[in-house]
């Protein structure tokens, strides 16, 4: 809630966890730990543990979130030609 936010990531159709088995499901099957090392190398820097949240902040331009939303589309593109 608020600027908190939270990302799992699947290799197939999933829902937003509502428990702790379902986020550990989630945050155990390795997508994260990849998606991160591919943001990283396009200059995006994430929490680098899958069970921890980032902060939404209202200090970042328009340009810049764009630029993110790039780069996590390419890192997800890698990480799923990946597997």
């Amino acid at each position: 809630e608020g600027p908190l936010l939270g990302l799992y990531l699947s290799d197939g159709e999933a829902s937003a966890p509502v428990d702790y088995e379902g986020a550990k499901a989630l945050c155990g099957n390795g997508i994260y730990a990849d998606f991160f090392h591919a943001m990283l190398k396009r200059g995006v820097f994430l929490a680098p543990g899958a069970y921890e949240v980032m902060f939404v902040s209202m200090a970042h331009t328009t340009s810049q979130l764009d630029r993110v939303v790039e780069a996590a589309n390419a890192s997800a593109a890698e990480v799923v030609a990946s597997r």
